[in-house]
């Protein structure tokens, strides 16, 4: 691997990306576990990671675009990778999709949360690091005040609202980012890797342990929302580990970096391809082979999606189709 790769690349990052597609499939696998779909969690821990990745990215750059610019990239990245899914879809399970719906749902509600979350990015991306932590704060207190006048019994309204509390995970990324753009500290920055991975245990730990505790209707539903403080503190010890020495030397083997960028740049597209694959094939009967079957599937769907989602880019550009672009693997 050449030093402009190194330079220009953020391996943690990378990584992360890569850790929240495998994460995030591997919790959509109840089908595939059969009686033992409990084993089948941790999807929260990926969704997280996929949001601080976002918001990490969002800071970085330095140009300066007015808002309708600015969203017009965010548009550009996402929904030529939608509209494609849609075609695919059709081709491959025969599911037909109005054009509303293709807009608004087309990449799962995890796409529409995103797109509502990039226009409260804007007005955010000038602001010091200091106000941002003081923002996350007022969102997460409106979040906890707005679960007391929830219908509880509504899963509708309820999964709605948790997915509102991923604004902090994107915050996160966004800060971490700043951070980086701006060479200033970040908090906990001094933190070593034993502490950040002990911090991703218990944060685990206290996830569950949560979870058990708050269940809706009991007597210490009240904490429910705080559930997203150990989800911050799982995001914050994967970032440390996949900074540190052993995840740089993973990244600048030849195939491990293969793979962390290959399936990391498929991590949108992951997302997407797993609802219709997970339900059409079950394979329960050669568990536990068919777990890895079903990710090799879902890797080489996303990765179909990913070439016609830029066929679909090239199409409305005037230049010829670059093919080699086209077809590369990441």
């Amino acid at each position: 691997m050449n030093n402009t790769t190194k330079i220009t690349r953020d391996v943690g990052i990378d990584i992360l990306k890569c850790l929240a597609a495998i994460i995030i499939t591997y919790s959509h696998l109840e089908l595939q576990f059969g009686e033992y779909a409990a084993l089948a969690t941790g999807g929260s821990f990926g969704d997280c990671l996929f949001f601080f990745c976002s918001g990490y990215t969002l800071l970085l750059s330095k140009k300066q675009l007015n808002f309708f610019n600015w969203y017009k990239n965010r548009i550009n990245r996402i929904y030529p990778t939608i509209f494609a899914w849609a075609v695919l879809c059709y081709i491959l399970f025969a599911i037909k999709s109005d054009i509303f719906y293709i807009l608004t749902k087309g990449g799962g509600f995890f796409v529409t949360c995103i797109m509502l979350f990039y226009i409260v990015f804007y007005p955010l991306r000038g602001l010091r690091i200091k106000y941002l932590l003081i923002i996350g704060g007022v969102i997460f207190a409106i979040c906890y005040i707005s679960f007391f006048f929830l219908d509880h019994t509504d899963k509708d309204i309820m999964y709605l609202w948790k997915w509102s509390m991923y604004f902090l995970p994107m915050l996160m990324g966004a800060i971490f980012g700043k951070a980086k753009k701006d060479g200033t500290d970040y908090p906990m920055k001094n933190l070593n890797m034993a502490l950040s991975g002990l911090l991703l245990l218990t944060s685990a730990v206290a996830y569950y342990v949560l979870m058990y505790i708050t269940e809706i209707g009991t007597s210490m539903d009240f904490l429910h929302p705080f559930i997203i403080v150990p989800q911050l503190g799982v995001v914050y010890g994967f970032y440390r580990l996949c900074n540190s020495n052993f995840a740089n030397e993973l990244y600048n083997k030849k195939w491990t970096h293969a793979i962390i960028m290959f399936v990391g740049g498929l991590c949108l597209e992951i997302y997407i391809v797993q609802p219709p694959l997970l339900h059409t094939f079950p394979m329960t009967e050669i568990f536990p082979l068919n777990i890895l079957v079903i990710f090799a599937m879902i890797i080489a769907c996303a990765y179909i999606l990913k070439v016609l989602s830029r066929v679909w880019q090239q199409t409305f550009r005037e230049a010829e189709y670059d093919w080699k672009e086209i077809v590369k693997l990441y």
